[in-house]
């Protein structure tokens, strides 16, 4: 997979950074945004999670991103099909799998939600990582930036 252009998913405060994901050769990075500057974390399965939640936060209420740089529910498609044409189980295949037909569906937000929730939560995460997509996704923000 070629490194592609970063899209935004939402921002993770008011008016503050935008999140969102990027194609990186090690499959898929998260990528975080203010003004003019673009930081990448870590891709590929080592952040299978943290990606899961970029994508629930396409499908949430919260603040949105910059025009020029939001995400298509493609955008989003292409990212839950890397997932789970990846997933390391076959647990959390079939949930990746789901996910994509709801979004390919063209489903309610809920229902796709659902989903993402669900194979969010069969992906290993530590103890102390956040529960919050938007919360979590903030933390990983502040550890790039420090």
């Amino acid at each position: 997979m070629e490194r592609g252009p970063a899209v935004a998913v939402g921002r993770l405060s008011a008016g503050g950074p935008w999140v969102g994901f990027a194609a990186d050769e090690g499959g898929y990075a998260l990528a975080f945004g203010e003004g003019s500057t673009e930081r990448r974390g870590p891709s590929g399965a080592t952040v299978r999670h943290d990606l899961l939640c970029a994508a629930l936060v396409y499908f949430d209420d919260g603040e949105a991103p910059p025009d020029e740089l939001q995400a298509t529910h493609g955008d989003v498609a292409d990212l839950v099909r890397w997932l789970a044409a990846t997933a390391p189980d076959d647990v959390t295949r079939p949930l990746l799998l789901a996910a994509l037909d709801a979004i390919d569906d063209g489903l309610a937000t809920d229902a796709v939600m659902l989903c993402l929730e669900a194979a969010a939560a069969s992906t290993p995460r530590t103890a102390s990582e956040q529960a919050d997509p938007i919360d979590l996704l903030a933390e990983r923000y502040r550890d790039l930036t420090r």
